[in-house]
């Protein structure tokens, strides 16, 4: 006879596996509509190359994240010291971490397996989700336009800068993540005593530290280079685009800390050799000093003092590229522009040869008018006129210009008490009719 424990895992492991299956069913069902739907349509292409670019950029991603976190964790047992000094709090009794680790030594290549495949996993579920940048550049062509700053074609913008940055970012979170787990698995092993101060961190240790830190910052370098094309998107000035604080002081700035991040880089990887932790904290002073003052404080000083009292002229070359840049983009560059002057020699024949004309030009302000209406017009005070259209109907079998606003319900003016969830979803849920007035005439108290 099964004991109730043994019932009670057995009867988690059946409810589990039918939710397995209920959710595969779903999933598969699913997928198996879209699949019909997309041979329907004759576009069937376009989802197989879309789940292939998905599936594949998820595999090659995570399948470099497990790897790379695999490596980390090889490597940091392998630089292990020999022999584990007992930590200093603990000397004299039972250490915890040391029984931890008689617990997870035996199981330690599994463990290892085990962090790498489900980081990496969720690393490529996420990757997936980048697969119409990775068909965009597959895919690039040129504009045959170049941007006013770079000079650079629009198409790298639209299908490869977009790529670069993805990669870049990818870079930088499996690099971070090795350091992270790196240091975890260090503490784990014994190269890492913080115990023991700075004598506890073991040559090995600060040596496979200072390459993951080198990659870091040439990952970092990258990062910069690149984005001083991200310049051309800044909102930080007049209009979108580089402004003069971007090509005066980030531009330069970013440039800078691209060289910085190099040599933080080439210090990291020195100190292989050296494996003194003079070289890395030296390099992550230099970075954090150069951000700072390059990448923070001169762009805030030059647009402070150098373009905010004279915006207009600081600005006026930015301002003509956006300009020039939105007429390209809507095909409005070659538009040319003639004037027509308006005649002032208006007689009493022409006007009454036009007269449905004349009778119809429109004297009162839509702007105006709304305020108008909300005095005249609101009846409640949670009522309200959003805007005044112009229209034209049929009135005394001619055609008359209108002025017409529909008064809408405004839930943020109701009374406090009023606020119950009753009159929000059942009561007050549309507004009231419109108001209309014809375009060129008043009463006789000069209203509408």
């Amino acid at each position: 006879m099964a004991l109730p424990g043994t019932r009670r895992r057995r009867l988690v492991v059946v409810i589990a596996a039918v939710l397995f299956v209920l959710f595969l069913a779903f999933s598969l069902a699913g997928f198996y509509t879209d699949v019909l739907w997309f041979q329907e349509v004759g576009i069937a292409p376009v989802l197989w190359t879309t789940l292939g670019t998905q599936w594949g950029l998820g595999v090659v991603v995570g399948a470099f994240m497990a790897v790379l976190l695999w490596i980390n964790l090889v490597v940091a047992q392998r630089v292990a010291p020999p022999y584990r000094a007992p930590r200093l709090e603990v000397v004299g009794r039972t250490d915890p971490l040391d029984q931890y680790r008689e617990l997870v030594s035996p199981h330690l290549n599994t463990v290892r397996i085990a962090i790498a495949g489900v980081i990496g996993l969720l690393t490529g579920l996420g990757a997936s989700a980048g697969w119409q940048t990775v068909l965009l550049w597959i895919n690039r062509v040129d504009f045959g336009r170049v941007d006013p700053q770079f000079e650079r074609d629009i198409g790298f913008y639209v299908f490869e800068l977009p790529l670069f940055n993805m990669v870049l970012d990818y870079l930088w979170f499996a690099f971070l993540i090795s350091f992270l787990l790196a240091i975890g698995a260090h503490f784990f092993h014994g190269s890492i005593r913080p115990e023991a101060g700075l004598p506890g961190l073991w040559p090995g240790a600060l040596a496979h530290l200072s390459v993951l830190l080198g990659c870091l910052a040439l990952v970092k370098a990258g990062q910069y280079w690149y984005g001083r094309f991200s310049l051309n998107f800044s909102v930080r000035g007049a209009v979108t685009g580089a402004s003069y604080t971007d090509v005066n002081a980030h531009l330069p700035a970013l440039s800078l800390l691209a060289i910085i991040s190099v040599i933080s880089a080439v210090l990291f990887i020195v100190n292989i050799r050296f494996r003194r932790l003079s070289l890395p904290l030296g390099a992550v002073g230099l970075w954090i000093f150069f951000s700072i003052a390059a990448g923070a404080v001169w762009p805030g000083l030059v647009q402070r003092f150098s373009v905010e009292p004279q915006e207009l002229q600081r600005e006026r070359e930015f301002i003509e590229r956006n300009i020039t840049s939105t007429q390209e983009a809507f095909g409005l560059s070659d538009v040319k522009t003639q004037s027509y002057p308006a005649t002032t020699d208006l007689t009493g024949e022409q006007i009454q040869q036009n007269e449905g004309l004349v009778q119809n030009v429109r004297v009162w302000d839509p702007g105006i008018l709304q305020t108008v209406y909300r005095q005249l017009q609101a009846i409640r005070t949670y009522y309200q006129f959003p805007d005044v259209d112009i229209d034209r109907y049929e009135i005394g079998g001619r055609s008359r210009q209108v002025l017409l606003s529909a008064r809408e319900l405004s839930v943020a003016d109701l009374p406090e008490g009023s606020r119950s969830w009753a009159n929000q979803h059942l009561f007050y849920t549309h507004g009231y009719g419109l108001v209309a007035s014809l375009a060129n005439e008043q009463t006789s108290t000069g209203q509408p």
